[in-house]
């Protein structure tokens, strides 16, 4: 397997992943976000109150610079905050990538689509029927079964 502390975590790659996304050119906050966005195809989009308390501390530790431009803040990858990067590099182009096959994988597993449909259906299947605990109980088990057939899957190959 691949590397096994790769698991989706977001916490724990969210600040490399903001250096990487002030690899090629300096960016202002929304900036930031909407690169981090795009880079993970719209899976995740750091809100303001992690993404700024994020840059703080990277501007803190040196990693970062930023200066004013009329009403916003520019940042910019510092030579530290580079060398901090080239030594994750690796890990956060694998974390993306990982990211971008698992959003194509649910695609084409109709994973969205079941969750639209879970969405629209909440409220109706809260109403505690036993027809509804009967559904409940099938998608369930539908589930289950999808799911420890994706898990002996990966189990014959390396997860890539």
């Amino acid at each position: 397997m691949e590397n096994a502390t790769l698991p989706l975590k977001i916490r724990g790659i969210f600040r490399s992943l903001v250096l990487y996304s002030l690899k090629d050119t300096p960016l202002h906050g929304y900036g930031i976000a909407n690169k981090i966005s795009k880079l993970l195809e719209g899976v995740y989009r750091p809100s303001s109150g992690t993404l700024y308390p994020t840059l703080w501390l990277l501007e803190k530790e040196g990693l970062v610079a930023s200066r004013t431009e009329g009403r916003r803040r520019i940042y910019t990858l510092t030579p530290k905050g580079m060398k901090e990067l080239h030594e994750k590099m690796n890990e956060v182009e694998i974390f993306i990538k990982r990211v971008r096959k698992t959003r194509k994988l649910m695609k084409e597993l109709g994973i969205f689509s079941l969750l639209k449909t879970i969405w629209y259906a909440s409220p109706i299947l809260e109403d505690k029927t036993e027809f509804n605990l009967r559904v409940k109980y099938e998608v369930k088990s539908l589930i289950d079964k999808a799911t420890n057939l994706i898990k002996y899957i990966a189990s014959l190959g390396d997860g890539e």
